[in-house]
């Protein structure tokens, strides 16, 4: 009995530290997006919600993305696109987490010689193309159904959606290449030590 006690106090434990990291990661991440959108636009919010998965695996990564998208639109305007955007913040956390497991995995076995946070050029690859085709592909997707619904726009149609891609590159390119520029500078040095922090105080 004692020891089913303590297994569940245990458990409680680590759910209250799985909360204060996903918490105070969120906050990070929306104090950082905030500062940068008002000063350099580098896209910072994207970035530290694909190393925070990198750093504390997908489930975190995604809790951290939809719930730092959530409290950033307080603060930039909440509105129906709110949800889209909750879930490409959310999904670009939980792949980056995915991609980053197996890349340990594979490096701990001996299948490759580095882990993908020891290469900046890596990490920033990836975060481009995520930032690009996931999160620009689904906010395109939510933009027509959003746009269909006032007067005199145009219906929903596959036309339409092309359109709407081929209008959304110049952003879509430029968000995804500025998420890759902080991810390249600041990445590897935050990456290790997020997982240092979330070692010490047993998160993962």
């Amino acid at each position: 009995m004692e020891e089913l006690r303590m297994r569940k106090g245990n458990k409680a434990l680590m759910r209250a530290r799985d909360i204060v990291m996903v918490a105070t990661m969120s906050a990070l991440v929306v104090v950082v997006h905030l500062f940068f959108h008002v000063t350099v636009p580098l896209q910072a919010g994207t970035a530290m919600v694909i190393l925070s998965g990198m750093a504390l695996g997908p489930k975190k990564g995604f809790a951290i993305g939809a719930l730092s998208r959530f409290i950033c639109n307080f603060y930039m305007l909440q509105g129906m696109w709110t949800p889209w955007q909750m879930l490409c913040w959310g999904l670009l956390g939980m792949l980056a987490g995915i991609f980053f497991e197996q890349s340990t995995r594979r490096a701990k076995s001996g299948r490759q010689n580095f882990k993908l946070p020891d290469r900046p050029a890596v990490m920033a690859a990836f975060s481009f193309f995520v930032t690009f085709i996931v999160y620009g592909g689904i906010i395109n997707i939510a933009a027509m159904f959003l746009t269909a619904s006032f007067p005199g726009e145009p219906a929903v149609s596959l036309k339409t959606l092309q359109l709407t891609y081929i209008s959304g590159i110049p952003y879509d390119l430029f968000h995804a290449v500025c998420a890759a520029a902080f991810v390249f500078l600041f990445g590897t040095g935050f990456t290790k030590r997020l997982s240092r922090i979330a070692i010490k105080y047993g998160v993962n």
